[in-house]
């Protein structure tokens, strides 16, 4: 299903770095697409997302300076690294449903501590969970400082109305539509569209201190369970 490329093809040797990244896009773009729907279950739609994820986390983090054709096929990096990702996209989103019954719930929770830290009965406790909220909250600020980057200051703004109120359960699309004034279609995108970016962003900020996927779906697991006890 993955073509099988020349690695002169892909590293920046006489070609610009812009020009190579291009061609790998376009030449593992369709085999990627295909393979998260085939072999991982996703709908047309979902596989196009998550390839889309895929590729711009490989670019964002810089991937692609670390391949070498000592490491083996660039055939076989790239499917190790797409596993990689869909493993960690599955285990994130099942911690979200068994932290809470949406990411609603959970990232309301985590607004909730923010105000209401209750030491409890075990200090060693307590002390996890505020790191977990510290990690969490940091994420949170780095998504903030993207959207006013991208000028989308109001996808924060429709994001921390809808999960900061102090009853959560009862905010709804047209509560918040209402106070904004604007459709409940658009409340729902903007609330889609800062979901994943802070999946994407809580994700990386795991992966950054853990050695490999399962370590970091194990953490992901971790942080979802103190945030919601």
């Amino acid at each position: 299903m993955f073509p099988e490329t020349k690695w002169s093809l892909i590293l920046p040797e006489n070609d610009s770095v812009k020009h190579n990244t291009e061609y790998f896009i376009v030449s593992y773009w369709e085999p990627v697409c295909k393979y998260i729907q085939i072999e991982w279950n996703k709908s047309s739609e979902e596989a196009k997302d998550l390839t889309q994820e895929f590729f711009t986390k490989l670019i964002e983090n810089n991937t692609l300076e670390t391949v070498s054709p000592t490491k083996g096929r660039l055939r076989t990096f790239v499917k190790t690294c797409l596993n990689n990702f869909l493993i960690n996209n599955k285990k994130f989103n099942e911690s979200m449903k068994r932290g809470g019954k949406s990411s609603k719930i959970s990232i309301s929770t985590i607004y909730n501590q923010i105000h209401n830290s209750n030491p409890g009965n075990d200090p060693a406790d307590f002390f996890d969970k505020e790191w977990a909220k510290t990690v969490i909250i940091s994420c949170i600020e780095i998504m903030r400082k993207q959207l006013v980057k991208d000028k989308k200051e109001l996808y924060f703004k429709v994001f921390e109305l809808y999960n900061s109120g102090e009853d959560s359960q009862s905010t709804t699309y047209e509560s918040v539509a209402a106070q904004l004034n604007l459709q409940k279609y658009d409340i729902k995108n903007y609330l889609l569209y800062t979901r994943r970016l802070l999946k994407n962003i809580i994700i990386e900020k795991i992966e950054s201190y853990c050695e490999n996927s399962f370590e970091t779906a194990e953490e992901l697991n971790y942080i979802c369970s103190l945030l919601t006890k």
